[in-house]
């Protein structure tokens, strides 16, 4: 391939970005279980 087309790059970028989001998304999800479940109990 000489020059990417726009959809070949797009999905590069999510190939590269994925990996990324997969990482962060659970970890805030556990975050945001976690503080909530503290605010519970605080109160």
């Amino acid at each position: 391939m000489t020059s990417p087309t726009p959809k070949t790059a797009f999905w590069e970028g999510v190939r590269t970005i994925l990996p990324m989001l997969l990482g962060i998304v659970p970890f805030g999800v556990i975050v945001g279980i976690t503080a909530a479940g503290t605010e519970i109990g605080g109160l």
